[in-house]
């Protein structure tokens, strides 16, 4: 997938047939990914491109379920050609809804505009599909309108998206997302606690990532186009006295049989299944047992798991 800044190129001789989706497709839920997957569908018929617009930062300010970096990992998976990020700012907020046609039209020689049936847009979203009708007609495009994606006879959003993750109902949020749930961070350097416990750990820095409540949880970790298996705990750390060090909420991933160095690395972690909630120990001895439990629950687990052998966007 080959991502664009607009306007960083001339993209007319990048893009000659643009089979094109738009949206922020902030938590790229199954709503989302049907949408792409038929904008992948129509250009390989076509022998055009697939191009999917987004946005950032989100134009109605609302908080973010992930960061850009994530989305566009999330979204080369889907086997787009090309990702083209507007930059949301005044400029763009005030194009009006002919104009935003025009310009996909002349700069992304579009061919085929695929949206779902509440999409809206131009300046204010005071546009919608009815219009975009009649845009069609006058700029030569063809339109496909999708049917909004229900799930158990419930719309699926991001709003509903944002709130499992902080109730942490996995499950649920499996069934909406078609894939386990995940955060992108960097690692960085720690306190090495839990090294000196004997579980060395991958601390993380997360930015723009909704995490789910505190606690451990078992979890597949993408590194490298490989997964790997192992634990993550969120939180506080009650059972360690705090320094003028300690952040306020850490995220440490201890990675079965991995050794290797990979500060300021990315790691996806895809949540799977929690284990139990924080818990204050009153020595370290009770904490490594405990690690120690939740080890062999976690690779026992996977032992019986089919997600041993499979992989999702």
């Amino acid at each position: 997938m080959k991502v664009i800044y607009y306007p960083q190129k001339i993209l007319s001789k990048l893009i000659k047939k643009g089979v094109i989706t738009v949206g922020v497709f902030d938590s790229l839920h199954r709503g989302h990914q049907y949408l792409i997957k038929k904008t992948t569908e129509v250009a390989s018929l076509i022998r055009g491109e697939s191009v999917v617009i987004t946005f950032w930062p989100h134009p109605q300010n609302e908080p973010l379920v992930m960061s850009l970096k994530h989305r566009l990992i999330l979204l080369e998976r889907q086997n787009v050609d090309f990702c083209i990020i507007f930059r949301f700012n005044r400029s763009l907020a005030n194009l009006s809804a002919e104009k935003f046609i025009e310009l996909l039209s002349k700069k992304f020689n579009l061919k085929y505009l695929i949206v779902g049936e509440n999409f809206r847009f131009g300046k204010g979203a005071q546009a919608d599909i009815f219009f975009l009708k009649e845009l069609s007609l006058k700029y030569g495009f063809k339109l496909k309108i999708i049917p909004t994606v229900k799930f158990k006879d419930s719309f699926i959003s991001t709003t509903i998206i944002r709130r499992l993750i902080l109730k942490g109902k996995l499950n649920e949020l499996f069934s909406l997302l078609a894939r386990p749930y995940s955060i992108l961070g960097r690692v960085i350097r720690g306190r090495k606690i839990a090294t000196d416990l004997g579980f060395p750990t991958a601390n993380l820095s997360i930015n723009n990532e909704i995490i789910p409540p505190y606690g451990v949880y078992i979890v597949r970790i993408r590194f490298e186009n490989k997964i790997f298996k192992g634990l993550c705990y969120i939180g506080n750390r009650p059972t360690f006295k705090k320094t003028k060090d300690t952040k306020p909420t850490s995220i440490e991933i201890h990675i079965f049989n991995f050794k290797k160095n990979i500060y300021d690395r990315y790691l996806e972690v895809e949540f799977i299944k929690k284990l139990r909630p924080q818990k204050r120990f009153f020595s370290t001895k009770e904490l490594i047992r405990q690690i120690n439990k939740d080890i062999e629950k976690a690779k026992n687990f996977f032992k019986t798991s089919h997600l041993n052998k499979t992989q999702y966007i």
